[in-house]
């Protein structure tokens, strides 16, 4: 970054300076070296686990549901469904539970009809199916939510529309309308609370001609038939 070198008159303060700066970039790095650390090492025992149970407890007709690693107890707890895997392998697994740096943790393997092996499945199936509710919900909301911006943004752009489809019967009625341009429109107060809400015309007259009154309620009765307003204010200019 080309910082100019900061030159010091005496030795003993530029001494302590460097000191200062390199305590600094200590303190600053070493929270973020312990937990890069920690995650490090995580990864790397979550990495052992799933070997172990892959490697070491996969056989045909087995199929593992969850494992889970609990360091209260200090047991590897797996929960499988299908062919049962025998006293013998699960012995000769849990004897080369070292080997993946799992030495301290005791194997417990709950499979068959034992009953916290169903519980423990069930559990399983439950959390997949409120993840399942949970993910529905909430696609049902966002299709809710789209489906009202749709039609919101519908509301506001098929006024354009309307203008330019009914440009030419106003040109034969009102010869004197230039331009139409249709609007909606929502009016808050500023000393009220409500609002109010109408399709707004604004109408260009050619040259200097003027409208009378009564073709304006005329032109107001017949946008709001086309349009089918409730409310429309003309705006002449």
């Amino acid at each position: 970054m080309r910082f100019r070198r900061k030159a010091f008159a005496d030795s003993g303060v530029a001494l302590r300076a460097q000191r200062v700066v390199m305590g600094i970039a200590v303190l600053t790095m070493l929270p973020a070296t312990v937990l890069t650390v920690g995650i490090v090492r995580q990864s790397i025992f979550d990495n052992n686990v799933g070997r172990f149970v892959k490697t070491e407890l996969s056989q045909s007709g087995t199929q593992v549901i969850s494992n889970r690693v609990d360091n209260e107890r200090l047991t590897l707890d797996v929960v499988a469904v299908g062919k049962e895997i025998t006293p013998a392998k699960q012995a000769e697994a849990a004897g080369r539970m070292a080997g993946y740096g799992l030495g301290k943790y005791a194997l417990n393997i709950i499979q068959g009809e034992q009953s916290d092996s169903i519980l423990q499945l069930n559990h399983e199936l439950m959390k997949v199916s409120n993840d399942w509710d949970s993910e529905r919900k909430r696609m049902l909301e966002l299709s809710a939510q789209t489906h009202l911006l749709q039609g919101q943004l519908e509301g506001y752009t098929r006024y354009g529309q309307l203008a330019t489809e009914i440009r030419g019967e106003v040109a034969v009625l009102f010869p004197q309308v230039r331009t139409l341009g249709l609007a909606r429109m929502v009016e808050a107060g500023r000393d009220s609370v409500g609002i109010r809400q109408y399709v707004a015309a604004i109408v260009g007259i050619n040259g200097k001609q003027r409208m009378a009154q009564a073709d304006v309620e005329r032109l107001r009765g017949f946008l709001k038939e086309r349009v089918q307003a409730d409310s429309i204010v003309v705006c002449l200019h």
